[in-house]
């Protein structure tokens, strides 16, 4: 996926994926396609911050749902309005915080680890491995923002080499941590755990004075988590901006972000319902949209001459 956004950025520079949805396929089929990634962005946003309320439930359980929803969105409304030069700088801070902590966990916990507990490996069904794969690439897939971000890059033509190297990176930090706590609990027992990293940090003591870090592993996925909502949130904002061929995109950030704590509130009933609905419907709309509707546009691409750069 990450090549082929990076293709179709090189034949339409200065173009965002909405936009050249639009230039290469008509203006009707081309906003239908637009809004096909603006209601996946949208999505990803809900689905993000109704799993940051779930997890903060976890350490201020008296604490209305409605609270976390309205303050995180919120902030990062703020963070869109103002524009991505803000949401770049927050990503540079927030991003060194966020390769540390999702290091340090992992590392400070393998004294813990019976690796024993790895064996068999791939024990499941072929059927089920390839389902769990596609449930992940749907969620790596959220890099589509790349086409969104590339037409804005001074030096767009290292925008492979960057995405492949943040995805590769985050591989293996996501390996490390869920690596280290299935050889810590066992495959039984991790099956029943909901948040892992979280368990497998609150089981970290340094000669019993250094513990309880599960504080370091919250900061880490809420940080995270706001970053990804604000990314995406920005992409929706700005996407339905181009498609109505309106010069500002500030006046969505107000009502997507009350479309998004609404949905985050009121479309899942539960933690449950929410991993239904991901499993049952999200992961195939997203391959749709990030495999299938990208593969077309560079397919039509390919068709039609190269726009030359200016």
């Amino acid at each position: 996926m990450g090549l082929f956004l990076f293709i179709l950025g090189n034949r339409n520079p200065g173009l965002t994926i909405f936009e050249y949805s639009l230039t290469l396929l008509g203006g009707f089929i081309g906003r239908l396609a637009a809004g096909a990634y603006i209601l996946f962005f949208i999505q990803v946003a809900v689905l993000m911050a109704r799993s940051l309320d779930e997890s903060l439930l976890l350490i201020m359980p008296e604490t209305p749902v409605w609270v976390f929803a309205m303050v995180m969105v919120s902030l990062a409304g703020l963070a869109v309005y103002n524009g991505l030069e803000v949401i770049g700088r927050l990503a540079e801070l927030i991003g060194v915080i966020l390769l540390f902590l999702a290091g340090v966990v992992p590392l400070l916990a393998i004294n813990m680890a019976d690796f024993g507990n790895l064996l068999p490996l791939l024990q499941s069904s072929p059927p089920a491995i390839i389902k769990a794969g596609l449930l992940m690439t749907s969620f790596f897939g959220v890099c589509i923002v790349m086409g969104v971000l590339m037409a804005y890059l001074k030096h767009p033509e290292a925008a492979l080499k960057v995405k492949a190297g943040a995805v590769v990176a985050s591989g293996l930090l996501m390996l490390a941590v869920d690596g280290v706590a299935l050889a810590i609990f066992g495959a039984q027992t991790i099956s029943t755990v909901i948040h892992i990293s979280f368990n497998v940090a609150r089981l970290i003591s340094i000669r019993a004075f250094f513990e309880r870090l599960e504080a370091l592993n919250m900061v880490l996925w809420v940080s995270g988590g706001f970053l990804t909502i604000a990314i995406v949130y920005y992409c929706a904002a700005l996407g339905l901006a181009q498609i109505l061929k309106l010069r500002r995109y500030q006046i969505f950030t107000l009502p997507l972000g009350v479309v998004i704590i609404a949905l985050t509130l009121w479309e899942f009933d539960n933690r449950v319902g929410a991993d239904r609905f991901v499993l049952q419907v999200f992961m195939w709309y997203a391959l749709a949209v990030e495999a299938g509707l990208t593969a077309i546009l560079l397919v039509v691409s390919l068709l039609r001459p190269q726009k030359k750069k200016v």
